[in-house]
């Protein structure tokens, strides 16, 4: 009497993969007939990307058989969080567009790529700037060597610098107390810089300059590529508004024992 043996297939321990990974199930022992959990049939590997449970059923020609399973598990993506997301366009046909504020949290450590349209690698910080117009992608390889992509974000031209709109105040009494305040958009329209004399110095001062005395101004604004909008009604002038002027008293005398002047 011959024993015959029954196939022991064996898909190895369970295991965790990366979310869009694939993983090669090989149940190989010898020359038998094989089934899968997943509806393949008649051979021993099989290719999976999903997360459960696998099984397999080897069978021999005399009918013996036997299965083993196994348990794939997805290891957590990285998750970025968008509240605090900058996205400026470039300007002027410049290179100043950024992309500003993501926040990703993963299993640590996290290494950052960014890439453009082609796949490009561009730098490797979460916030990146000196960006032309295109789109924009992050990819993001944590500590169990799972890659995860966000966007892709696009940069587009917002065009030349464009002075809104300019409100002043006159100076009160000679009390250097006028102001100048100048809306303005641009590409990163925090990095625009502002002067009201036509020339150099500018500042970083969101536009607002107090303080003035009276005379004339000349608003400029000039974005970080150079590109320069001149507002178009220049110059401020800027007046002194006198206070109080007594133009003139009238005084009448007291008559003799009353309290009747004035």
């Amino acid at each position: 009497m011959e024993v015959v043996y029954a196939p022991e297939p064996n898909l190895g321990p369970d295991t965790t993969i990366c979310h869009g990974s694939e993983i090669i199930l090989d149940a190989d022992c010898g020359q038998y007939g094989y089934s899968w959990s997943t509806g393949e049939w008649g051979v021993s590997e099989i290719t999976v990307s999903d997360s459960g449970w696998f099984w397999v059923r080897a069978v021999n020609s005399e009918g013996c058989f036997d299965t083993d399973s196994i348990h794939i598990a997805f290891h957590p993506a990285a998750i970025a969080d968008t509240n605090n997301l900058v996205i400026s366009p470039t300007t002027c046909g410049g290179s100043v567009g950024a992309i500003r504020g993501l926040a990703i949290t993963g299993n640590q450590p996290l290494q950052y790529q960014w890439v453009d349209d082609i796949g490009d690698s561009i730098t490797n910080t979460i916030d990146i700037y000196h960006l032309p117009v295109g789109n924009y992608t992050l990819q993001v390889t944590d500590g169990n060597g799972c890659l995860t992509e966000f966007g892709p974000y696009l940069i587009d031209d917002a065009g030349e610098v464009l002075i809104e709109s300019v409100n002043f105040l006159h100076e009160h009494c000679g009390q250097q107390n006028g102001s100048i305040i100048v809306a303005a958009t641009s590409g990163l329209g925090d990095m625009l810089k502002y002067t009201i004399t036509n020339d150099e110095p500018y500042f970083y001062n969101e536009g607002v300059f107090t303080n003035l005395s009276t005379g004339t101004y000349a608003v400029r604004v000039m974005d970080s590529t150079g590109c320069v909008d001149v507002f178009s009604f220049n110059p401020i002038i800027i007046q002194n508004i006198e206070g109080p002027q007594v133009s003139n008293v009238q005084i009448t005398p007291a008559t003799v024992g009353q309290n009747n002047g004035s």
